[in-house]
């Protein structure tokens, strides 16, 4: 029981910001805020300051999106949000003909009840797609911070040579290649958009 609760405490806290636009508000208000970084080393501390507070954003939307990944069940885009709100309001809309029909079947008054034909997008909350364009907000505005969705990996590849003028055969030639590798953060988000597919 016990247990129950405190997991039911914890999805509603990450809810909590969806629901409110907060990191939609990071995105398109709190990050302008925070300026950009200076290619000038006379205001090198303002850099400084800069690139503190977007690795403490990065960090946290690091952190949000794992948690969020593993506990909350918010839809994955704002298209399945959308499909499912879009299907409520027919149930809705049925329900409420049924009632129409019954109350007119059995001579009782029958009292409207107003429902909206179409969804109400502003009640939408933030949703996982709003949280993976903080994150790439985050990483085009400090590349630097980007270490926590992707990571490099050198793979040595075997470079191709053709047979040389005197006959002999060539020796293999490597070339160390650079590719960038996602973190297990994006490994969770690309399996939870398979879902949605």
């Amino acid at each position: 029981n016990s247990n129950n609760v405190a997991y039911m405490t914890f999805q509603s806290c990450l809810k909590a910001p969806t629901k409110h636009k907060s990191l939609t508000f990071a995105r398109v208000s709190l990050m302008p805020c925070l300026g950009t970084p200076s290619m000038k080393s006379s205001i090198s501390i303002l850099d400084n300051d800069f690139k503190f507070y977007i690795s403490v954003l990065s960090e946290f939307t690091a952190q949000y999106l794992d948690a969020i990944s593993s506990f909350s069940d918010l839809p994955i885009s704002r298209t399945k949000w959308m499909f499912n709100e879009q299907q409520e309001l027919q149930v809705l809309h049925v329900q409420e003909q049924q009632r129409r029909q019954l109350n007119a079947w059995s001579n009782q008054s029958y009292q409207e009840i107003n429902i909206p034909t179409e969804v109400n997008v502003l009640e939408r909350p933030d949703c996982l797609d709003d949280i993976i364009a903080l994150a790439v907000s985050v990483c085009s505005s400090c590349p630097e911070c980007g270490y926590r969705f992707w990571s490099t990996c050198e793979i040595s590849e075997v470079i191709d040579s053709s047979d040389s003028d005197d006959g002999n055969i060539p020796e293999e030639q490597t070339a160390a290649k650079i590719e960038l590798k996602p973190s297990r953060i994006m490994k969770k988000m690309d399996v939870l958009q398979s879902k949605d597919e």
